[in-house]
């Protein structure tokens, strides 16, 4: 809020003791204080790109001061009215990647309750703008990969959309970055396949996107440079990878998990007893599902079109963990210190299991459709031949 209304931390003096006029002053709405000062703020004192600031600083215009103070409100609800917004995108791009409208409905009613998704849209940060950033760059990237499948130009306005989905992603979370590496190594797998029409015309295209993106990425690199290493980046070397090498792939697994559905399991507030039971449900409901998601994904993975959703969303997934472990283990920068860093691949996850679900239900559809057609004709066969 601080940074929105275009103002500084440092004017609250420390080390003694100050008044509560003092120390909301930085909540304080000024007019003189434009998106060239959120700018500016955030360019000296924070670790964020501006783009979700200089929105909220916009958006609080639309809501009186109470008692002089910038409306909580109004702070919030930008970030829960972007988090309502992804539903139905969420919904697009599952009727997109697997052209199946029950997938989309399927990965928007999980959306719409995922405790992951909740608890960054009650957040008033920036994760449910990158979030809807993240699903529109994947909608491209399925339509890009597609377009490469039928080895036709990606068009024209379709690859600056995504030049331009991409650099706003960039200006809104510097993690997009993961988002963007992720979706290279899908490029390059397609690419590793098509090896031989490398130099045609619908990787031309590719190339053209790739390099718009790149421009959009190196503008924000002077800004990179200036926070690495700032106070407020060291929290995230405090893990200790190598000497507790299974504890990041606990947390990744905790966080996947929490994006479906998360029991109570606060162990710093709640008894052992209630955490070992919430742990033990979550078990024995995974162990009864995964059936029915292994039958799902062969019945999805027996069909072309929804195939190819699998592997582009798939390999997005796989590709985004496994940047989240490199960082993690090569770098020394534990990123599953944090759960809200996981939004880079939680809308794949999301629709992959709306695509899985889909085939489940849809081969359920066809068994009771098989049982009927049966029914039909055995009571048919069975039927008395009629008076003469």
């Amino acid at each position: 809020m601080v940074f929105s209304l275009g103002h500084s931390f440092t004017t609250v003096p420390l080390d003694q003791i100050i008044g509560s006029e003092v120390l909301l002053q930085p909540v304080q709405p000024t007019a003189d204080a434009g998106i060239g000062a959120v700018v500016d703020r955030l360019l000296q004192e924070s670790t964020h790109p501006p783009v979700y600031f200089v929105l909220v600083h916009l958006w609080l215009k639309l809501f009186p001061a109470e008692d002089g103070l910038a409306s909580i409100w109004g702070v919030r609800s930008l970030s829960a009215l972007l988090g309502i917004a992804s539903i139905p995108a969420i919904f697009g791009l599952g009727c997109l990647a697997f052209r199946s409208r029950l997938a989309g409905q399927i990965a928007a009613a999980m959306m719409a309750v995922s405790p992951f998704g909740v608890f960054l849209a009650r957040d008033a940060r920036h994760y449910t703008l990158v979030i809807l950033i993240v699903i529109a760059s994947l909608c491209c990237l399925i339509v890009a990969v597609r377009a490469i499948h039928r080895c036709e130009p990606l068009p024209i306005w379709m690859g600056l959309v995504w030049v331009g989905v991409n650099s706003l992603g960039m200006a809104t979370h510097y993690f997009f970055t993961l988002t963007l590496c992720a979706e290279g190594i899908v490029v390059l797998a397609q690419a590793w396949q098509d090896r031989g029409g490398l130099m045609r015309s619908h990787w031309r295209r590719i190339y053209a996107v790739a390099a718009g993106t790149l421009i959009g990425c190196l503008v924000w690199l002077p800004a990179l440079q200036a926070i690495n290493g700032s106070e407020p980046t060291t929290w995230i070397y405090d893990g200790n990878p190598t000497g507790e090498w299974l504890a990041p792939i606990g947390r990744v697994l905790l966080w996947a998990l929490s994006m479906v559905m998360l029991l109570p399991s606060a162990v710093t507030v709640l008894p052992i007893g209630i955490v070992v039971i919430s742990g033990l449900l979550t078990l024995l409901f995974l162990v009864g599902i995964m059936p029915s998601l292994q039958q799902g994904f062969k019945i999805q993975q027996y069909y072309r079109d929804t195939r190819l959703g699998l592997q582009v969303l798939g390999g997005y997934v796989v590709g985004a963990i496994a940047l989240v472990f490199g960082f993690t283990y090569g770098l020394g920068m534990d990123i599953t210190l944090g759960a809200r860093f996981q939004f880079v691949y939680f809308p794949a996850v999301i629709v992959l299991l709306g695509g899985i679900l889909a085939g489940v239900w849809q081969k359920g559809n066809l068994e009771e459709r098989d049982k009927e057609i049966n029914y039909t004709g055995v009571s048919q066969f069975c039927s008395p031949a009629p008076p003469l």
